[in-house]
């Protein structure tokens, strides 16, 4: 859902408006200063919360699955699944308080989503890691991409950078979204 709604609006932005990914965050797309048609981005941002619940329900469940026998890393999948719906909670609030509204609590809001999402990437992926969940390119892409990119973007805030952001994200969440689902089809045959 996400990726449909930011393509759509990506799209008309650079058609219709004054949007550039090297210029322009991900944000400013819910801008009437860069795109005719804010309203695609904010209620994208407002909507897709609730389609990534359920990636994170089912991440959840498989890595606690796997980590029910350590305590600490069973506490561990608990406290990263709450910040991934922190993430979510506050990814509604983007699409609410848009640029045009508040770029101040626009702003605090969009910490809510990248800090939690970053620090919720981190712990999953080192208890993926340590268990060995997944192919070793997910964890490792969740621990270390969004590491360094989101370094280099607090410290530059180059809107490039928030871009990149978003792909590594979903270099891992794409890929296993679809196997979760592939393998919550195959126990169900």
């Amino acid at each position: 859902m996400f990726l449909l709604g930011l393509m759509v609006a990506l799209i008309i932005a650079y058609l219709l408006g004054n949007y550039s990914i090297f210029f322009n965050t991900i944000s400013e797309l819910g801008s009437l200063s860069h795109t005719p048609y804010p309203i695609i981005i904010n209620a994208t941002f407002m909507i897709s919360p609730f389609f990534l619940s359920f990636f994170f329900l089912k991440l959840f469940n498989t890595v606690r699955h796997h980590a029910r026998d350590h305590k600490h890393m069973n506490n561990l999948s608990i406290f990263g699944f709450s910040l991934f719906c922190l993430m979510n909670f506050a990814f509604i609030f983007v699409g609410i308080f848009n640029v045009d509204i508040s770029i101040i609590i626009h702003t605090i809001c969009t910490i809510f989503v990248f800090v939690p999402l970053i620090f919720g990437e981190i712990i999953m992926g080192v208890i993926i890691l340590i268990k060995k969940i997944f192919h070793p390119y997910y964890p490792i892409l969740m621990i270390f991409g969004h590491i360094s990119v989101s370094m280099f973007y607090f410290v530059t805030q180059a809107p490039v950078l928030e871009w990149i952001v978003f792909f590594v994200l979903m270099l891992w969440g794409v890929p296993l979204s679809i196997i979760l689902v592939r393998r919550d089809i195959e126990t169900k045959v």
